[in-house]
């Protein structure tokens, strides 16, 4: 994949996440700060608790989140997200956990920048927050039915 194209879809992939399309210089700004990872497949490599605040970005291949008795709760694909709960520092949210599929490939953008962003389109707050409490709505379920 070449560089110009993976700017592309990371470019795409930041603005469909946000929901808001920030300036030029603010998406460039994200674009530089974006790790990209890619975890060993088959292992759980994420927890809630124990990582750093941020978003995480599918770009290829699956994640499986699970609550905290390691139940599959949801499968998460292509430009699908999570760790938004890690930016809000509520303790009401569940604590769960990332296992990578075959081929998985994130792209993480870290607090800060998420923050910086925030600060600049508070709509984004809003955006995040819902996808944070959708998640955590589903754990909160699932592991009611249990």
């Amino acid at each position: 994949m070449s560089s110009v194209f993976l700017e592309q879809e990371l470019s795409r992939a930041i603005i469909t996440i946000l929901g808001e399309q920030p300036s030029t210089k603010d998406l460039e700004v994200c674009l530089s700060a974006v790790e990209i990872l890619k975890p060993p497949p088959a292992k759980q490599f994420w927890q809630k608790l124990t990582n750093s605040s941020g978003i995480y970005i599918v770009l290829a291949g699956k994640v499986g989140i699970s609550d905290a008795a390691d139940n599959l709760i949801v499968t998460l694909h292509s430009y699908e997200t999570f760790g938004e709960a890690t930016l809000f520092g509520a303790p009401s949210f569940h604590d769960y956990s990332a296992r990578s599929s075959d081929d998985l490939q994130l792209a993480y953008l870290n607090g800060k920048v998420v923050q910086d962003l925030i600060d600049k389109y508070p709509k984004i707050y809003e955006r995040i927050l819902a996808r944070a409490e959708i998640l955590d709505f589903a754990l909160s379920y699932c592991s009611n039915s249990s």
